[in-house]
């Protein structure tokens, strides 16, 4: 027998749950549940050409690197090659995208550098050898059960490390629309990122990308813009891929994961 004070009788407004899916416990927590397109997103995409130019469509240039603001980017700016995996269990996101960059060229590495300023990062020579660097990014499905993903950690900068930790903002969320996905970053005072994916292609085999980034350096903002080309890969062919761009972009500092025995080779970040 019920109780007359609980939600739903005569004397009580009606359950929660009936109007709110917050509270409906028939609504699942699963991000694939709630929508089917989190199920073709996740996976293993690559190569991708992706492109970045200034606004008004200049090619972005390579810029000198400040070793104690860990900002610049000495190698070229404005052509990546990106693989990426993305990971969705139940209610948990991770992003893991591998950035691929070409030597700078020979008139950014011939020119004079401010005092403190470096043409390269890590071990190598300033147009000769390429770099690479991993970002993540790690998300929770929202209370309110409607297929958004809120960011709570993210990394990014030239050495994985420029920028570490919560986004700082509880607007910085991944979220599907229609046959997109749409993600939007925003870390005060240093970056916001705008970006879509969408899927192309009968079997949505293909990920078709465009995006704006305005970004905040000594009180100047520069807006980017990217675009992109992805196509879904089989998990067995990611760590060969991976090897081949290491040596195509003739990168010297190769992590050490690389040559694990397992699927993928890399934990969190901070064991890269």
């Amino acid at each position: 027998m019920g109780n007359s004070m609980s939600c739903g009788s005569p004397l009580t407004m009606a359950c929660l749950g009936l109007t709110d899916r917050r509270y409906d416990p028939t609504v699942s927590d699963d991000l694939f549940d709630q929508d089917a397109l989190w199920r073709e997103y996740a996976g293993f995409w690559g190569p991708e050409a992706r492109r970045y130019s200034v606004a008004g469509g200049t090619p972005r240039p390579p810029t000198p690197y400040d070793p104690v603001q860990k900002k610049g980017l000495p190698f070229r700016a404005d052509a990546f090659v990106v693989f990426r995996v993305i990971r969705i269990e139940e209610t948990r996101y991770r992003n893991m995208v591998f950035y691929f960059y070409e030597p700078a060229p020979a008139e950014f590495c011939d020119q004079d550098l401010p005092e403190g300023m470096q043409n390269f990062i890590g071990n190598g020579v300033c147009g000769e050898n390429g770099f690479f660097q991993v970002i993540e990014e790690f998300g929770v499905s929202t209370y309110e059960k409607d297929a958004k993903i809120n960011l709570i950690w993210q990394n990014m900068g030239p050495e994985s490390d420029e920028v570490s930790g919560p986004p700082r903002t509880k607007i910085s969320t991944v979220s599907t629309v229609e046959n997109s996905v749409f993600r939007y970053l925003n870390i005060p005072g240093v970056v916001a990122v705008a970006e879509s994916l969408t899927f192309m292609g009968e079997d949505r085999g293909h990920l078709v990308g465009s995006g704006t980034a305005t970004k905040l350096d000594q009180g100047n903002l520069t807006q980017i813009v990217s675009s992109s080309l992805a196509p879904r890969m089989d998990e067995a062919d990611f760590v060969p891929a991976l090897r081949r761009a290491f040596a195509d972009h003739s990168v010297v500092d190769v992590p050490d994961w690389l040559s694990g025995a397992g699927p993928l080779g890399v934990g969190c970040l901070g064991g890269a």
